[in-house]
């Protein structure tokens, strides 16, 4: 997703408050420009009973388990490109 968004990786430190909503039904949905074309963009998260498979677990536990606000999710891949 946020490839797609950013055009390159990035974090979730450009969504903010404002843009996220949670419906009545506990859906999150987030809303963000994209930065290369301006286009708005949504995204819809239903929430799934089985933890393993639900989306909004898994974003989560990638910001939780971040050491800092950074480019990479994953901080045992190469900062530059082998």
């Amino acid at each position: 997703m946020l490839w797609y968004l950013f055009g390159r990786a990035s974090d979730f430190s450009l969504v903010q408050k404002q843009n996220l909503t949670i419906d009545a039904a506990d859906i999150l949905f987030v809303r963000s420009i994209r930065l290369k074309t301006s286009e708005e963009q949504g995204l819809s998260l239903f929430p799934d009973l089985d933890f393993v498979t639900c989306p909004v677990h898994a974003i989560a536990l990638a910001l939780i388990t971040q050491a800092a606000t950074c480019v990479d999710l994953l901080d045992n891949l190469p900062a530059l490109p082998v």
